[in-house]
């Protein structure tokens, strides 16, 4: 077994080629999506495991984030983390060759950490653990679960599987005159991006959630391309009040940004443009399920509001972590925790791992 590295600029089609072969076919591991991300000190990077005849066998997209951008470290520093993209990962399990031998692969995949001066790395595990490696040597730490809308289930019942509250909430936006469809316009995409940059600053959100510039203009032409789509919630006088865009996969669609005004939340309006794009994604594809994700903590109102589309649809939900140089990785900490005291700041405390972050 080989391992190849893909850069996300210069082998594309390469990228897009293995992504083709994976079990899942995931938009999370496309290469277009991980270009979303790409800005300076983030590349973002594919391994890939080959075989003898040069045929893939499993494939991890990643970011390779360097160290030296953050604002606290010293100039001259080298060194560099590795995470992966918002949403899901791991290693993808490639069809039509031999199986990978998981533990090969994540040590292959230490050797080059170290030989690049990777600290650490951060991953967002996938639901679907038949379509990933095992996660050899790695942390698993349970997160928030997460709700999964059975289509099947759409295709056969229609509303009936969602809560009787849920149902009850989309009769009243109808009657408020509240409508909801797929748009492609630039002008419904000016308004997602406005509701969601809302939304974001109406619940404080943190600096995580602020995308660039570069960001939206590439989600925009991605929409063009299919791999996303986006719907708009629109009040009784055809304002837009809530958006929603979703990613496309083969086999299912992922929940990705959704945004509302407060006038939408006085007609259950994200409700109704929910409730929408599953309607839509069962009359339109083949796709079999669509995941919603979790809340901001374990059964918070956004987890609670996710599994009213889907009583049934609960699911566990991992995140992983890595160290592969535990001296430098508590140096870092300390590195952090120095700064934010000499600069007359609270001490941090790390949304998620790395602690330095």
């Amino acid at each position: 077994m080989t391992l190849r590295l893909l850069h996300g600029g210069q082998h594309r089609e390469r990228w897009l080629d293995v992504w083709k072969r994976t079990r899942a076919q995931d938009p999370f591991a496309h290469p277009d999506y991980y270009d979303l991300f790409t800005k300076p000190g983030v590349t973002p990077l594919c391994a890939v495991a080959e075989d003898d005849q040069g045929r893939p066998k499993a494939a991890f997209p990643f970011l390779l984030r360097e160290l030296s951008v953050l604002p606290w470290t010293p100039i001259g520093e080298t060194r560099r983390d590795i995470a992966v993209a918002a949403g899901y990962g791991g290693a993808y399990v490639c069809e039509g060759v031999e199986p990978c031998d998981p533990e090969a692969f994540w040590r292959d995949i230490e050797e080059w950490a170290r030989t690049n001066e990777v600290v650490c790395a951060d991953a967002r595990v996938s639901l679907y653990r038949d379509e990933i490696l095992p996660l050899s040597n790695w942390q698993e730490t349970p997160s928030c679960d997460n709700i999964i809308v059975d289509l099947d289930e759409v295709r056969d019942r229609g509303h009936a599987g969602f809560r009787p509250s849920l149902r009850k909430k989309l009769r009243q936006a109808a009657r408020a005159g509240v409508t909801a469809g797929p748009e492609n316009s630039a002008a419904a995409f000016e308004a997602f991006r406005d509701l969601y940059l809302h939304t974001m600053g109406r619940r404080e959100a943190t600096e995580h959630y602020y995308f660039t510039a570069q960001f939206f203009e590439r989600l925009h032409a991605q929409l063009a391309d299919g791999l996303a789509r986006l719907f708009i919630g629109r009040g009784p006088d055809r304002t837009p009040v809530c958006a929603e865009i979703v990613l496309l996969g083969a086999h299912r669609v992922y929940d990705f940004l959704a945004g509302s005004n407060e006038a939408a939340r006085s007609i259950n309006a994200h409700a109704l443009l929910r409730a929408t794009v599953c309607d839509w994604l069962a009359g339109h594809g083949e796709w079999r399920e669509f995941v919603l994700g979790g809340g901001n903590a374990p059964d918070d109102d956004l987890f609670r509001h996710k599994q009213r589309f889907a009583p049934l649809g609960r699911r566990p939900y991992h995140v992983a972590s890595r160290i592969y140089d535990p001296g430098g990785y508590a140096e870092l900490v300390r590195m952090r925790g120095e700064y934010q005291k000499s600069q007359g700041l609270a001490p941090h405390v790390a949304r998620r791992f790395p602690k330095y972050r």
